[in-house]
């Protein structure tokens, strides 16, 4: 059977479906490089999609609607990270815990929380502008989040960004938006013991860059 460390390295490579590794700094072509980018204690990986194992992946279960930060954060038991700063007429519209109900005891119920900001009048689609959470540690010793993947045939780019001291990566999804040919672009950087995805289809990179920078 597997160890709960080894589990968590599975349960990261395959649910998680994050991604990316890159070194040096700077643009690169997915088609270019494979490799592992360090963003603290969790490693962004792209690897072949040939190399996902069998039988580990897992889906969400549930989520549940919430009402305002202080309930989630009752779930969770931290303080939920948000961003100082958002784009014009942005505010926070739906706070969801997500759950996958399949995953050992000991892993985190909820799994993580997904935050929703979009304007006034914006339509229901996720990814007006998007903040998930995790935490990187679940208590015990080698029970966490080591690292985070994506099969590199779903990733056209790949940037490394400064996040006001904090390595992040930024990464171009040009088959996860809706319509499917517009791009989706994603900051995904870890910030006081969590692990923060940040996505839209709507803002230019420049300015979901600006809005990671001033997570707090």
């Amino acid at each position: 059977p597997m160890t709960r460390a080894w589990a968590v390295v599975a349960l990261a490579l395959v649910l998680l479906v994050i991604v990316i590794g890159v070194s040096p700094p700077g643009r690169q072509a997915i088609a270019e490089v494979m490799g592992v980018f360090q963003l603290g204690r969790v490693e962004v990986r792209v690897t072949p999609r040939a190399t996902v194992q069998p039988g580990v992946e897992h889906q969400v279960t549930r989520e549940e609607v919430l009402p305002d930060l202080a309930a989630a954060e009752e779930l969770v038991g931290y303080e939920l990270l948000t961003p100082a700063s958002l784009p014009e007429g942005y505010e926070l519209r739906t706070i969801k815990a997500v759950y996958y109900d399949d995953l050992p005891p000991w892993v985190p119920r909820p799994f993580y929380i997904d935050l929703d900001y979009r304007p006034p009048g914006g339509d229901a689609h996720p990814y007006y502008l998007r903040l998930r959470e995790y935490r990187v540690s679940f208590g015990g010793p080698g029970e966490g989040i080591s690292a985070l993947r994506f099969a590199a045939g779903e990733v056209s780019l790949v940037e490394d960004v400064d996040l006001d001291g904090r390595h992040g990566v930024l990464l171009h999804l040009p088959g996860a938006a809706f319509p499917p040919e517009e791009v989706l672009l994603e900051v995904v950087w870890e910030q006081d013991g969590v692990v923060l995805e940040l996505m839209s289809q709507e803002l230019a990179a420049e300015e979901l860059i600006a809005v990671a920078r001033s997570v707090e």
